[in-house]
């Protein structure tokens, strides 16, 4: 999911990963070796800001190390890993080649819940577990038009809705005419997208 979620820049690209502290350990290293396919997928390294409080599950080979980053002014040497405030968590990483992205432990998913409404742009989020009623609670409490079980870069008015998209209405300030966030011309109501992804390996 980590992988493809981050193929190219664009605006469903995933941004923030929030990991439950009770599989922080398991899944922390799962995580970190997704965003560095990703990089390699591009040929490139990749780019971490790991929210203060967190960096106790950081592997000892990323604290520390440096990376050659791909801005748009060229190649620049960044810390591979970077500490980041909470309140930033609502800052979008417009990286240019290099994978780039946040990543906070949470005690539990209503903590993950509560920092999605209040810092994120509030578009598209994702929940991976196989616990239904936890989807459940989370698609009834995240202010997002898009809510998934996989990858975030379903959201695109060609592969939700399979209709040319003409933009994005504004879903953190208002829904643009009532329509949905993706403006696809034909569409009058107010609609949210619900992706039920079955193999989580699958990339479009």
């Amino acid at each position: 999911m980590v992988r493809n979620s981050l193929d190219r820049k664009v605006c469903n690209t995933l941004n923030v990963c929030l990991i439950q502290r009770n599989r922080a350990a398991e899944l922390v290293p799962l995580f970190l070796d997704a965003l560095q396919q990703a990089g390699t997928a591009r040929g490139q390294g990749c780019k971490l800001h790991i929210v203060e409080g967190s960096e106790s599950y950081l592997p000892s080979d990323w604290q520390g190390a440096s990376v050659e980053v791909y801005r748009a002014e060229g190649y620049v040497t960044e810390a591979l890993a970077e500490p980041l405030t909470e309140d930033q968590l609502g800052r979008e990483w417009e990286w240019e080649e290099t994978p780039e992205v946040s990543l906070k432990i949470v005690d539990d998913l209503d903590q993950a819940i509560t920092l999605f409404n209040r810092y994120s742009p509030q578009f598209t989020v994702s929940l991976i577990s196989e616990n239904a009623e936890a989807h459940e609670r989370f698609y009834n409490a995240v202010n997002a038009p898009f809510v998934g079980n996989g990858i975030t870069r379903w959201v695109d008015g060609q592969y939700a809705l399979n209709k040319p998209e003409l933009g994005l209405s504004n879903w953190e300030s208002g829904r643009l005419f009532a329509r949905s966030a993706i403006l696809s011309g034909d569409g009058v109501f107010t609609i949210r997208s619900r992706m039920t992804q079955i193999d989580l390996s699958v990339k479009r």
